[in-house]
C-alpha cells in the first residue's frame, strides 16, 4: 500500500501516513494542488514545524463516495510520481 489510515469514529478529518514519503510539504503545496487534490500537510499542525512530517490531513465532510474514489486514484498517482523524482 502507499498509506496507511485508520476510519475516524468521529469528526470530518481523515489522517494518511504516506509511505516512502519523509515529508509531505512539497508535494502537497507544490503539486497536490495542480492535480486537485487537496489535502494539508501533517507538518502544519506539528509544535515543532521544522521536523519532516510524512503525515497528511483529508477532509471529507462533503465528499461522496464516487468523489473520494477520484481523490484516491489522484492521490496514488501522486504518491507514484513523487517517489520516481
Amino acid at each position: 500500500g502507499l498509506c496507511e489510515w485508520s476510519i475516524p469514529g468521529g469528526g470530518m478529518f481523515l489522517w494518511l501516513k504516506i509511505y516512502g514519503i519523509d515529508d509531505s510539504w512539497d508535494m502537497i503545496m507544490e503539486r497536490a494542488m495542480a492535480k486537485n487534490v487537496m489535502l494539508l500537510p501533517g507538518k502544519a499542525f506539528m509544535v515543532d514545524p521544522s521536523r519532516p512530517c510524512s503525515y497528511a490531513r483529508a477532509a471529507f465532510s462533503m465528499a461522496s463516495a464516487d468523489d473520494f474514489n477520484i481523490a484516491f486514484e489522484r492521490l496514488a498517482e501522486l504518491i507514484h510520481e513523487e517517489k520516481t523524482k
